[in-house]
């Protein structure tokens, strides 16, 4: 009897012991990157995804010409109501569409100037030309796709110190 319960032990120790290892997901692994994981990587902004996507010519570079006609198709697709100027449900459909999320930076109060809760066109055309003149590092016009990334610096796993860090980043940049 004591033999078979022995025996009986064994062989659930080794049933137990030969389970194979849990799959890890590639995916739930990356969600667990600390900004120490990625210190030193570069990343493109929200704003710098839209701008490149403004390169009509795909040559690199982004001129202040291709910019201002992007800027024109981006805004009166945003201009729903066609009446000159984005509320804020039309800038956060704006955003969600050419940003990609709907409350990215730069938000709507960068753009509202006059604070009137909505942005005009010319609050637009202006804070577009203040974004591409800080991005513009070698002052020559065109935004570079080197001018366009933020390099990340830090440790810690916290989201919105490494959102802080990034527009400060845009900022000095």
């Amino acid at each position: 009897m004591l033999r078979s319960l022995i025996l009986s032990f064994t062989l659930l120790t080794a049933a137990c012991a030969s389970d194979p290892a849990p799959k890890v997901d590639n995916a739930s692994s990356v969600a667990t990157l600390t900004l120490q994981d990625i210190n030193g990587s570069q990343i493109a902004t929200p704003v710098g995804l839209f701008l490149t996507s403004l390169d009509t010519d795909r040559d690199t570079a982004i001129t202040r010409d291709e910019i201002n006609s992007g800027l024109e198709v981006a805004f009166t697709a945003g201009d729903v109501d066609q009446n000159g100027s984005l509320n804020a449900i039309e800038f956060e459909d704006w955003s969600e569409q050419f940003l990609g999320a709907r409350y990215t930076t730069p938000t709507r109060l960068h753009f509202d100037h006059d604070q009137d809760a909505s942005v005009s066109r010319d609050e637009f055309r202006l804070t577009f030309d203040a974004i591409r003149n800080r991005l513009d590092q070698n002052d020559n016009g065109e935004l570079q796709r080197a001018e366009l990334l933020v390099t990340i610096r830090g440790v810690g796993a916290n989201p919105e110190a490494m959102r802080q860090q990034m527009e400060a980043e845009m900022r000095r940049k």
